[in-house]
C-alpha cells in the first residue's frame, strides 16, 4: 500500500518542474547569488566533439571507453549520441581541433570509474597508449616535496590520459573525493586540512566580499599595468626603487626562499619565470619582503610567461619532464591605461 501511495504520487508530480536548488542530484547551493543565466540553468546537459569519423569514434567510446550509445534525431549533420552516465556526449563530423600533445595541460573529459586500479591493465590489454598525471594530491604533502615523484604514490588522485581516434583527451580518475572536497562536504577527508577549508554557505559570503573587492583590485592593477610597461627592461633595483623601496636585506630569508622556489613547480606561476638564484637576488633586494618581490617578477615577466608543465608518467612507468616554453602576455598596445600617479602604488 505504501509503495503504490508513492507510486501515485510520484506520478502526480512528476510533470513538476523542481528547482534546481532542491534537486538532490545536482550541485547547486540553496539561496547562492545568481547571474546572468544562473537565473534560469538547471544543468549541463551535453558535450559535443568534432570528429573526423564518426564510425570510427562511435566505435571507440562504445568498444574502449565502454559508454551506452542512445537515440539520435535524424538532421542535417552525421553524428552519434552516447551516455556517459549522468551527461550525453554528441559526436558531430567536421575538422577535429585537439591540443599537440606534449603534455598534459590540455583540454580533456574526465570520466569517474568505480576500480581506478583496473584501469591500466584494462588498457594495455586493449592496446590504448595512456599517460599517468601524478600532479593532484590526495591530502597533504610535505613542503616543497610536490606529488610528482611517483606514479604508485597513496598521495595522489589516480588520473590516467588516453587520447580517441582524432587525438581528444580523455581522462580516466578516482576523482569522487575531490568532488565531495570541493562542494564542501569533505571537510574531514583524510588530509584535506591545508588551507582555508570552506564549506557551501561560507563560500557563498566569500564570493559575495570578493566581488565588493573586485573594483579595487581592478584599479590596483591597472597601475601595476602601468608600472610594468615603464620598468620592464629596467634593472631589478630599479624596479624596487620605482616601488619605493631603498633597502635590502644583508642575508636572504630562507624559509621565505624555499616557499618562492616551491611555487616554480606551478605551472604557470610568475616565479617559473626567475631561476632560483633570480629568485634570491630578488628577494634579497627586496629586503625580505614577499609581496614586493613577487611586484618585481610580475614586471620582470610582463611580457611573457614562461610555462613549465609538470612531470608525467609514460604508460604509467617513465616519468616524462615536458619542455618549457614561453607564452606571449598580450600585445601592450591593446592596454588601456589610466593617468595616475605610480609612486603612491600600494605594495
Amino acid at each position: 500500500a505504501d509503495l503504490q501511495a508513492a507510486v501515485a504520487l510520484w506520478a502526480k508530480h512528476r510533470d513538476v518542474p523542481i528547482d534546481p536548488e532542491d534537486d538532490p542530484s545536482l550541485h547547486w547551493q540553496k539561496g547562492r547569488v545568481k547571474h546572468g543565466l544562473g537565473e534560469v540553468i538547471r544543468k549541463t546537459n551535453h558535450i559535443a566533439i568534432i570528429v573526423s569519423d564518426v564510425g570510427r569514434s562511435a566505435e571507440f567510446y562504445s568498444k574502449v571507453i565502454g559508454l551506452q550509445q542512445i537515440r539520435r534525431p535524424n538532421f542535417d549533420r552525421h553524428g552519434a549520441w552516447f551516455t556517459t552516465g549522468n551527461i550525453e556526449m554528441h559526436l558531430i563530423k567536421g575538422e577535429p581541433l585537439v591540443h599537440t600533445g606534449k603534455d598534459l595541460i590540455v583540454n580533456h573529459i574526465a570520466i569517474e570509474v568505480t576500480d581506478v586500479e583496473r584501469v591500466p591493465e584494462i588498457l594495455t590489454a586493449a592496446g590504448v597508449p595512456f599517460r599517468q598525471n601524478v600532479s593532484v594530491p590526495k591530502g597533504v604533502v610535505d613542503s616543497g616535496t610536490g606529488t610528482n615523484a611517483s606514479a604508485t604514490s597513496a598521495k595522489i588522485v589516480k588520473q590516467y590520459f588516453l587520447r580517441d581516434p582524432d587525438g581528444y583527451y580523455l581522462e580516466i580518475c578516482d576523482c569522487a573525493a575531490l568532488t565531495e572536497y570541493c562542494l564542501g562536504n569533505g571537510s574531514d577527508l583524510d588530509g584535506y586540512d591545508q588551507g582555508i577549508s570552506l564549506h557551501l554557505a561560507e563560500t557563498a559570503m566569500f564570493v559575495n566580499l570578493t566581488e565588493r573587492l573586485a573594483h579595487h583590485a581592478s584599479r590596483t592593477q591597472q597601475r601595476l599595468n602601468q608600472l610594468c610597461m615603464e620598468m620592464k627592461s629596467q634593472p631589478i633595483p630599479a624596479i624596487l626603487a620605482r616601488l619605493g623601496c631603498h633597502r635590502a636585506a644583508t642575508v636572504v630569508d630562507e624559509e621565505k626562499l624555499e616557499k618562492l622556489i616551491v611555487r616554480r613547480g606551478v605551472y604557470g606561476d610568475i616565479c617559473q619565470n626567475e631561476s632560483e638564484e633570480s629568485i634570491r637576488e630578488i628577494l634579497r633586494l627586496a629586503n625580505n619582503h614577499v609581496p614586493t618581490a613577487m611586484k618585481v617578477m610580475q614586471v620582470r615577466g610582463w611580457e611573457g610567461a614562461v610555462m613549465s608543465p609538470p612531470a608525467f608518467f609514460e604508460a604509467g612507468a617513465e616519468k616524462v619532464k615536458p619542455e618549457s616554453f614561453m607564452m606571449p602576455k598580450f600585445n601592450s598596445a591593446d592596454v588601456t591605461l589610466p593617468c595616475t600617479d605610480l609612486l603612491t602604488i600600494s605594495i
